[in-house]
């Protein structure tokens, strides 16, 4: 597993708009497993947007490691598993890695990941999502997904690192794989020390324009929507 992480750093370092090492914890995630990548990526980027992919030490992550997974972002409409986890896998009935995230999606729904996609990739934004997957007979799980911008070189972030964790007491998972799934509520966690951004009808909108990146920094201040609730910590 250390042959995942084989990139070496740039030399730049870039401090916040204050000056200082932003700290944010997960409380923005209801699962532990969710909130400890969080962490854990939010301590390695210091001052930057985003850590570097090198940073990244699977024996750091060696308790929730079968849960995560890595996308690279070839192009705005390609974004394929690199690396994926064995419950990943297994909870989706098939091995993912080298499958197309964006083809995971219902049409009605793929134009709203791509620009949340977007957002990770270009703005450095933490996205934050709650699915509902479900079997061929109509069992549901849900799952809280987490998906976090990394960097190769430089300052471009062109993969993510990522956990898709399910909700306890779904004692089927692994054994009736997950064929679809639709997205319950999405979040943005932005770099900056601007208001958090709260989405939960993007990715249904088909009246959305050319997917792009979603609102910029400045663009942000004034937009607000609600947040479901609910669901029991892991």
């Amino acid at each position: 597993m250390a042959g995942w992480f084989t990139e070496p750093p740039g030399q730049h370092q870039q401090q916040g708009t204050d000056g200082s090492v932003k700290r944010e914890t997960g409380d923005d995630m209801k699962l532990k497993p969710t909130r400890a990548l969080y962490d854990y990526w939010n301590r390695l980027r210091g001052r930057e947007n985003a850590p570097f992919r090198c940073q990244i030490d699977p024996a750091d992550l060696k308790v929730v490691l079968p849960e995560v997974f890595i996308l690279q972002a070839d192009s705005t409409s390609d974004y394929r598993f690199r690396i994926a986890g064995t419950s990943l896998c297994a909870y989706f009935g098939r091995e993912l890695r080298a499958e197309n995230f964006l083809e995971m999606w219902t049409d009605n729904e793929r134009e709203g990941i791509e620009s949340l996609l977007l957002s990770v990739t270009e703005n450095a934004a933490a996205a934050v999502l709650g699915i509902t997957g479900s079997t061929s007979d109509g069992r549901t799980a849900e799952f809280e997904v987490l998906l976090l911008p990394l960097r190769l070189s430089g300052h471009n972030c062109t993969q993510m690192i990522g956990i898709c964790t399910p909700y306890k007491g779904v004692y089927w998972l692994g054994h009736e794989p997950i064929v679809s799934q639709t997205i319950k509520s999405l979040r943005l966690i932005w770099p900056d020390d601007l208001p958090k951004f709260d989405l939960t009808e993007i990715a249904h909108s088909a009246k959305a324009a050319r997917p792009g990146p979603l609102p910029s920094a400045q663009q942000r201040r004034s937009q607000l929507v609600v947040i479901e609730g609910g669901l029991a910590d892991r």
